[in-house]
C-alpha cells in the first residue's frame, strides 16, 4: 500500500514538472491506451453475517435491563468499512467512450467479541455462560470491466460516467465458544466452527471528476456503487463438545461435521427462550425440526454491495 502511494506520490511530481514544458492537452484521440491507479476508502453491506450477530446481541436485552452483573460485555457486528486500491488499464474507443480491466485488492473483515451471561436465582448458586464469536470474511482481489463515457465541461476538466461487471469471490469462517459453568460447579464447553466460500457476478456504476494536467497526466476523484450479493455460500461445519464434573475429571467428549450449504433460520435460545437469527451448514435440505424450533430457513448470503470513494492518477501511455 506504501509502495502505491510513493508511486502516486513521484507520477504526480513528474506530472507537474512536464506540465511547465507541455503546450497543453494532448488531442483527443493520440493516446488510445492509459493507465490508471486509485487508492481510497469504502464499506459493505455485509448481509447475514452482521445481521446475525446483532439479532443474538439483542437478544440479551432484556438480560442487560436486569442488572449490570446479570451481563457483562456484547456480541458485535465485524467493521464493514475497507482501504481499497485499483489498477486498470483502460482503451479509448470511440466518442468519447472507453474500455477499461481492472483489479481491486483483496480485502479482510475481521471480528471478535465477548460476553458473560449469569442465571442468578435463590435457590441455587450462579449458572454462568461465557460466549465468544470470531468471524472474518476474505475477499479475493476482484477482476472488473467497465464501459465509461467522459463529457468536457471546463478546459481540462471532464465528467466521466462508468458501469460494468465484476467477477466476485469470497471465503466466510466463524467460531463460536460456549463455556458453561453449572451451579454444581461442573463445566460443559461447546466449539463450533464453519468455513464457507462462494463466487457471483456483480455490477457496478460510477461518476468521476477528472482534472489534466497535461497531455499525459491527470488526477481523478471517483465514487462507486457495487451490487454483489453471493446467494449461495458452501463449505463445512465442525462441532466439538466435552464436559467436566465438579472434580475436574473430563466425563464427556464428542463432535460431529458436516458438509453442505450455509443456511439462515430463526430459532430459539434453549438458555434464554428468545428468538434470533442463527447460521448453520447443513447438507439436508430443510423444513427441519429440532429443539431450537427453526423457521423461516433460506441459504444465506454475503452482500459485497456497497460504496467506496477514491483519488486516482490517470496515465496516457501510447
Amino acid at each position: 500500500m506504501k509502495s502505491l502511494k510513493y508511486l502516486i506520490v513521484g507520477l504526480c511530481a513528474l506530472s507537474l514538472s512536464s506540465y511547465s514544458v507541455s503546450a497543453g492537452p494532448q488531442a483527443p484521440g493520440k493516446r488510445a491506451f492509459s493507465f490508471v491507479v486509485r487508492e481510497g476508502y469504502g464499506s459493505i453491506r455485509m448481509g447475514d453475517l452482521n445481521t446475525t450477530l446483532r439479532s443474538f446481541n439483542d437478544s440479551f436485552d432484556f438480560a442487560r435491563e436486569l442488572s449490570p452483573q446479570v451481563l457483562v460485555g456484547e456480541i458485535n457486528a465485524i467493521p464493514d468499512t475497507f482501504r481499497d486500491w485499483e489498477v486498470e488499464l483502460q482503451w479509448n474507443a470511440w466518442w468519447g467512450f472507453s474500455l477499461g480491466i481492472s483489479v481491486s485488492a483483496p480485502t479482510s473483515f475481521y471480528g471478535k467479541s465477548f460476553m458473560t451471561y449469569t442465571i442468578v436465582d435463590d435457590v441455587r448458586p450462579p449458572q454462568t455462560e461465557n460466549i465468544t464469536y470470531e468471524s472474518e470474511v476474505r475477499v479475493s482481489a476482484p477482476l472488473m470491466v467497465s464501459l465509461y463515457k467522459t463529457f468536457s465541461v471546463l478546459p481540462r476538466t471532464k465528467i466521466v460516467v462508468d458501469g460494468g461487471i465484476g467477477f466476485y469471490r469470497a471465503r466466510m469462517t466463524q467460531t463460536n465458544l460456549l463455556h458453561l459453568r453449572m451451579p454444581l460447579n461442573s463445566t460443559d464447553l461447546g466449539s463450533f466452527f464453519f468455513n464457507v466460500s462462494g463466487r457471483q457476478m456483480g455490477f457496478h456504476g460510477g461518476l468521476a471528476l477528472e482534472y489534466e494536467f497535461n497531455a499525459r497526466f491527470s488526477i481523478l476523484a471517483e465514487g462507486r456503487w457495487t451490487s454483489a450479493k453471493i446467494a449461495h455460500l458452501n463449505g463445512s461445519r465442525a462441532t466439538l463438545y466435552q464436559a467436566w464434573d465438579e472434580a475436574g475429571n473430563l466425563i464427556l467428549t464428542g463432535g460431529d461435521s458436516e458438509e453442505g450449504p450455509l443456511y439462515h433460520y430463526i430459532g430459539e435460545n434453549l438458555f434464554t427462550g428468545k428468538l434470533h437469527e442463527w447460521l448453520l451448514v447443513n447438507d439436508f435440505p430443510p423444513p427441519w425440526y429440532g429443539d431450537t424450533f427453526p423457521r423461516d430457513i433460506r441459504e444465506a448470503f454475503l452482500d459485497l454491495s456497497g460504496f467506496t470513494f477514491k483519488i486516482g492518477l490517470r496515465i496516457k501511455l501510447f
